[in-house]
């Protein structure tokens, strides 16, 4: 597998960057496609991201990393191309460390995937509650206003809204215009003023937007 180190900007970086830096990422990437996510400070590693395929399973990844004590977490994802392309989903549950085994923290998150690499949209479920709760389950929707090019994505104005649990209405979008920290930046826009945002696109988009639903149409 080939390796690349990155910062936590998601900006690739050398080795000896990764060295200076302290808390880094380093990716093995198998064909082309990241397959493991060591998280590390300086030479330690702290968590794991693990891009399981259809010939793995969860305790062949967990005896894989048991003995290495420093590693506190493993996520393990997996990759779907299938359901709405050209999107790609990656569902990842949630592993954390108890003495040499790791304990499934009943939390499912799913995210859709541009081709850009950037991230449209987000579900959640909490395992541990039952699915007519309230909390059980979270969407959350992003849009670019900009190309990715080599830039973070947190560099390019945004607009993002989240909902919880079933069939809950549109209440409020939060528009980050990019190339700064300062959360003071924000605007909080209601449903007219992001229709008015959104005003370029088509209306099936802005109708997905507004909703509650992970998938977007297919004729996005």
């Amino acid at each position: 597998m080939n390796i690349q180190y990155k910062n936590l900007s998601d900006k690739i970086i050398t080795t000896q960057q990764a060295e200076l830096e302290g808390l880094h990422n380093k990716e093995y990437l198998e064909n082309g496609k990241v397959k493991i996510i060591e998280k590390k400070l300086f030479s330690e590693i702290q968590w794991i991201t693990y891009y399981k395929d259809s010939s793995e399973n969860n305790e062949e990844i967990f005896n894989k990393y048991k003995n290495i004590l420093t590693i506190t977490a493993i996520f393990i994802k997996t990759r779907d191309y299938e359901t709405r392309p050209p999107y790609i989903i990656e569902t990842e549950e949630t592993f954390w460390r108890d003495g040499e085994s790791f304990v499934d923290q009943l939390v499912t998150t799913k995210q859709l995937i541009d081709s850009s690499g950037r991230i449209g949209a987000w579900e959640g479920f909490n395992r541990e509650l039952s699915s007519t709760d309230p909390e059980y389950r979270g969407v959350g929707k992003i849009f670019y206003f900009g190309d990715n090019d080599d830039d973070y994505i947190n560099e390019i104005p945004s607009l993002a809204t989240s909902y919880v649990g079933y069939g809950n209405p549109f209440e409020e979008a939060r528009f980050d215009p990019g190339l700064s920290d300062d959360d003071q930046d924000i605007e909080l826009f209601d449903r007219d003023e992001t229709i008015a945002h959104l005003s370029n696109y088509s209306q099936n988009i802005i109708d997905w937007f507004l909703n509650d639903e992970f998938l977007p149409p297919t004729s996005f």
